[in-house]
This record gives C-alpha cells, structure tokens and sequence, in this order.
C-alpha cells in the first residue's frame, strides 16, 4: 500500500510536469504563429494616382485632396500606403504615406521623375513591385485613380509624349485591359483591386483581370475622388485585418453607402461650382441636376470564367433566333438600366447596360424555356459573383456588373467628348480585337448579328 502511494505520487508529479512543459510550448507557438501572422494579415494599400490626363494643373488638387485624406487616415489607423503620383504640372514622385492632419504634404518621397507614363503597364508593374519590395509579406489592395472606360481600358496620361520612350508612339497614352492585366500579371498581382475610375464594373473587366485580383471594386458608372471615403478606407483595412476578403469588401461597401449618403448634398453642391467654372460645362451642371448617380460594387472573381460560359450560351442562343427576337431585345434594350457617359440632354443612352436588370426584363417578355434556362443562371450567377454593391436613385436597378450593350443608333464608329481626347471609338469591331471577354465567348457576334442586321 505505502509503495502504491510512492508510486502514484511520482506519476503524479511528472504528469503535472508535462502538462506544465507543454502549455508552455502550446504558448510559445501560439505567440510565434501569431507574431509571423500579423505581419502577413497587415495591409499595405497602393494608390495609382493619374492626374496627368487634362493637361490642367487643376486636375492635380484632386491628387492633393486624396492624399491629404489618406494622411489623416493613418493619424489612428495601422496600415502601410504608397502613393503614386503623375501630376499635370510634373515633378511626378512616389510617397511612403505618413500620418499628418493639416493641409499640407507630409508624406516622404522616395522616388522622384521629372515625368512618368502613367498609361503604360510597366509604370504599374514597377510600382507594384517597389510596393511588395517597400513593405512584404502584407495583404495589398491597389487603387488605380483616374479616367474609366470600361473595356477600352484606363489611366490616359496627356504627357506621353514628352518621355523618350521608343514603346511610345501616340500623344495621348492609355492603358488598355491587355496592358492593366499584364502589369499586375507581371507584378503577382493583389488581393483586392479598386477603380477610382468611370464605368470599370464591367463583365469585360472583371474577365480580363479575373487571375490577378481575388476582389475587384469598381462603379458601374460615374466614379470619382470625391465619392470614395478615404480615411474610411484606411481605417477599414486597419481594424478589419484578419477578416477574410468577402467580409472585408461588405465593410468596404458598407463605408462607401454611409460616406455618400453623408456627403450627397456636398457633392450637388461641388457639381455646380464646377459647371461653373470648368469644362465641360455641362456635363458638370448636369450631374448637379439629376437625382443621385453613384454605383458601387465589390465583386469576387473566381466564378467570373463560369459566368462567361452561361453569357456564351445565351449569345449564341440569340444569335441563331435573332429575327425572332430581335423586337423583345430592342423593346428589353430601350427599357434597362444604363450608363450613360458623360450626363448628357443629347445622349440619354449609354453603352454599358446592367446585366441582372436585362436579364430580369427579357425573362418577362419571352416563353423559350431555354433562353429562361440561360436568364436565370447568369442572373444567379452574378448575385453569387456580386459580394455587396450600393446604388443611389439615379441608377435604382444597378446590381453591380455591367455589360456593353451599345443601343442601335450608337451601332456605328462615333466619338464622344471625353473618348475623342485619346482617341478611343464606339466601334463594335475594336471590341471583338481588344477584349479578352470577346475570344472567349460569342457575346460581340450577337451585337454585331443584332445591331448591323436588318429589322
């Protein structure tokens, strides 16, 4: 009995000492993993910021404004941010974003150029790389600020041709999908993509760069400066880290629905003084005139090659019965939501219509069961692609994925304002040469079939 009790009372002991031992290193572990992870969890936000695209040394106060906004931010926020800049006026530069609240820039430059192409994607590329170099192992988001135009690409720089570059052969430089996908390629691209650009919420878009980014973030229509809520952005990516990006793109989301509906009477206001006076006049009164227009979306890409194949089908479906339907197309086309670009009394139609709303409107009109089939797959679908998205009343039936869809009397080349600066047209045979989306799928064959075809 006494010898049991020795025994028991050794056992005792050095278990008590093993569990003490292997909390210890269960610790250690956790406060290990947890010191690697935290690095790799902190976000590290990049802003492309093209105001080089009027040749108007006005332009460049919205590049101030932005990055007043984001010094502010980082005054309670931990996240780390680096700031491209192509300035009309010049003496472009990078900045490692510091903390500051006055007027003035306090963030430090670490690269200068007398003058950058910001429409070409090795600026984008090299960018992105000095990011990643600058601050690795973190979560990036990049934002790429300027003008949008949908397929026909973004970031069009006016002082091109002042850089002596043999690549650059046209005045006005932009940066179409093929170059923005191969300058994220070529960086390993990052986990969320944001446009603070013009019409970027498109099928097209999301196609072309759907191995680069996890997320993108983009307007269906009129985008801009003023509508992005900066320091809500840093303080989102800040306390939100260990989110995963579906949870962390709703909050991004969520930022931006409360910020404009916040601001909404400022932004009426600034409309009119700038259809004062700026150029163009009217597109600038206008805005101030209609109800509320801004859409944002944040959309997942992984399923986005799924939804092209569902968008193949009903294309083709529609192409081998166009004289069939061709009236309940036109009648569904005249009827969707669109975005129109610039706000125009003489261009009430835009290019790019509303994918869901479409397809909701031909479900109704038509009986085929197959073409109902293919509706309502795309229609689910893009709920699914589609991680939250906000819309003010001017665009009340945006779901947040836009496709083009020129309406009829737009069917041939033609300018607009905004595109004949650099050149960009209206033409059906530029989108099947320079869209991804088009090679892969017979969506332009069916515009081509609908819109130069007879009826």
């Amino acid at each position: 009995m006494f010898v049991a009790e020795i025994f028991y009372r050794m056992v005792s002991r050095r278990m008590g000492l093993s569990v003490i031992i292997l909390i210890l290193l269960m610790t250690f572990s956790a406060s290990l993993y947890s010191a690697c992870n935290s690095e790799f969890e902190k976000w590290c936000l990049l802003v492309y910021c093209d105001t080089d695209s009027e040749r108007s040394r006005d332009v460049d106060s919205i590049g101030l404004y932005v990055l007043n906004e984001l010094e502010e931010g980082l005054e309670k926020n931990d996240i780390d941010i680096l700031f491209l800049w192509d300035r009309a006026s010049g003496n472009d530069a990078v900045y490692q974003v510091v903390a500051d609240h006055t007027p003035l820039i306090r963030s430090k430059i670490i690269k200068k150029f007398k003058e950058i192409n910001s429409g070409s994607s090795d600026t984008l590329k090299d960018f992105i790389i000095q990011g990643k170099e600058l601050y690795p192992n973190r979560r990036y988001m990049l934002v790429i600020f300027n003008h949008g135009f949908s397929w026909r690409g973004c970031c069009s720089d006016s002082h091109a041709d002042e850089i002596e570059d043999i690549h650059i052969q046209k005045w006005n430089e932009y940066m179409s999908l093929h170059e923005l996908h191969r300058g994220l390629d070529e960086s390993g691209g990052v986990d969320i993509l944001g446009f603070c650009s013009c019409m970027m919420a498109s099928i097209e878009v999301m196609y072309e760069l759907r191995n680069d980014t996890k997320v993108i973030i983009a307007s269906e229509g009129l985008s801009g400066a003023m509508y992005w809520p900066w320091k809500k952005l840093v303080e989102v990516l800040s306390r939100s880290s260990s989110d995963n990006l579906t949870n962390l793109s709703e909050k991004i989301i969520d930022a931006f629905s409360v910020y404009n509906r916040n601001t909404r009477f400022v932004h009426r206001i600034l409309s009119l003084l700038l259809g004062i006076y700026s150029y163009p006049r009217e597109f600038y009164i206008l805005a101030y005139v209609y109800p509320p227009h801004f859409t944002i979306s944040a959309v997942g890409t992984e399923g986005i090659a799924s939804l092209a194949k569902d968008i193949d089908k009903l294309s083709i479906c529609f192409t081998n019965n166009i004289e069939e339907y061709r009236k309940t197309i036109t009648r569904a086309r005249s009827r969707v939501e669109d975005f129109p670009v610039p706000l125009s009394v003489n261009e009430l139609f835009g290019d790019q219509i509303d994918i869901v709303h479409f397809c909701e409107i031909m479900s109704k009109m038509v009986n085929n069961q197959t073409i109902q089939y293919d509706l309502k797959r795309i229609k689910d679908k893009v709920s699914y692609l589609v991680i939250a998205e906000y819309h003010e009343r001017g665009h009340p039936k945006a779901n947040g994925l836009s496709i083009y869809f020129p309406p009829r009397h737009l069917k041939n080349v033609r300018f607009d304002w905004q595109f004949k600066k650099i050149g960009l047209k209206f033409s059906l045979d530029v989108y099947s040469r320079s869209v991804e989306f088009c090679e892969d799928t017979n969506w332009d064959d069916f515009l081509k079939t609908y819109l130069w075809g007879s009826g």
